[in-house]
């Protein structure tokens, strides 16, 4: 298999003369962490949904240019769909660019790791690693009644993609970055952080029930469970205790 084969088109991107206020409103209206950023159909830049947040009410006239990283990871559509998997992993990015070759940055795609898992399993290519216990990260967590503010400083730290909800030592739900924006409190969680206004409890945007695996999971039956529900995150669950996380980067490392 090749990039080419599972690439997304036509891609999604940002000229680098909008202004960033367009790029928020693209990450409200999709559930991506980054959008590749052109200057004539050229790929120059990527521009993450923490660059645009971080952008405060007196810099709103700033450009894409001004908040985006030109340092970017690419693939092509001739690499080989394992290679391309295993940089996501390595640099811990849920999509790539995809440009014409090595030598023209001509964008004509994106691969999200969603992608590359979906073509790993659909074709049969069996993992490296076998149970979720062999890829899963610690336990972290919040709790149902932490703000949501404080929940979002923490996943700006982690990067991870989102957190499992514990309510009196049990999993009760789970909020992601994707919560979080499509409720438009992202900022109103900036906001909360400056003792401004008061962000709401975790409990009011969380997803209850939470769909939960046991470290003995196969990582291919993990892997179908997430495709399936089309969810970024899993907690690990033991009895009733956390036992770790995984999220589509841990499961595809298995991979690799």
């Amino acid at each position: 298999m090749k990039t080419g084969d599972v690439m997304s088109t036509p891609p999604l991107s940002l000229d680098e003369h909008e202004p960033a206020t367009r790029a928020r409103a693209m990450f409200r209206e999709f559930p991506y962490r980054s959008f590749p950023v052109v200057s004539d159909g050229k790929l120059v830049g990527i521009v993450t949904r923490s660059d645009v947040l971080r952008i405060t009410s007196s810099r709103s006239n700033i450009r894409v240019a001004g908040v985006m990283s030109t340092s970017v990871i690419t693939t092509h559509p001739e690499e080989p769909l394992e290679e391309a998997g295993e940089k996501m992993v390595l640099a811990g990015v849920e999509h790539l660019p995809v440009v014409a070759s090595p030598e023209d940055s001509t964008l004509v795609g994106m691969l999200s790791a969603r992608d590359v898992m979906q073509a790993l399993v659909e074709h049969g290519r069996k993992p490296r690693k076998a149970t979720v216990s062999e890829v899963m990260l610690p336990p972290e967590h919040c709790d149902a009644q932490d703000s949501v503010s404080r929940v979002w400083a923490r996943l700006q730290e982690s990067e991870l993609p989102g957190m499992p909800v514990l309510k009196d030592g049990r999993v009760v739900g789970v909020i992601t970055r994707r919560d979080i924006i499509a409720r438009g409190i992202a900022r109103l969680s900036l906001e909360d952080e400056k003792g401004r206004k008061r962000s709401p409890r975790v409990e009011k945007l969380m997803s209850t029930p939470a769909v939960v695996v046991p470290p003995s999971e196969d990582v291919v039956s993990a892997a179908e469970l997430m495709l399936a529900r089309d969810i970024s995150m899993l907690p690990v669950v033991e009895g009733e205790s956390l036992a770790g996380v995984v999220h589509r980067l841990s499961i595809l490392s298995a991979w690799f």
